[in-house]
């Protein structure tokens, strides 16, 4: 046992001197996150996630394989609109809104509606789980 610690020390001592980082491995804490995907009205798919963080992460994204399409975005927690506004598919004809509103009581349940400005296609995203 004390020579592993000692090989150990000695590992660790010349990762520091030679200016290598080190990354110590950690038990994996089982993710609270709940994700949903699926199709707008055309042939645009979308995924929405959102998991317990500073308050609640929610995250939705677009991918329609075009660029620069405008969409309309408005998110709600719970009926509370906490975004609401446009957002540009980037060059690979997606885009991703994360925020992080605060926990409210009660189940949680994460609406996004989407409208492409130019197409008029829509999604319907929503989402509910106990956080």
């Amino acid at each position: 046992m004390k020579r592993l610690r000692t090989g150990m020390a000695v590992v660790v001592g010349m990762a520091i001197a030679g200016g290598t980082s080190m990354a110590i491995a950690r038990p994996q804490v089982p993710s609270r996150e709940t994700r949903a995907q699926g199709h707008c009205s055309g042939s645009t798919l979308y995924e929405q996630a959102m998991e317990p963080d500073i308050g609640v992460e929610m995250e939705i994204h677009i991918e329609s394989g075009v660029a620069d399409q405008p969409w309309h975005v408005r998110m709600t927690y719970n009926g509370h609109v906490f975004f609401d506004g446009i957002q540009t598919t980037e060059e690979d004809g997606g885009f991703e809104i994360k925020k992080q509103p605060r926990n409210l009581l009660g189940p949680d349940e994460f609406v996004a509606e989407l409208k492409n400005l130019n197409t008029g296609e829509t999604c319907q995203a929503s989402l509910t789980a106990p956080l």
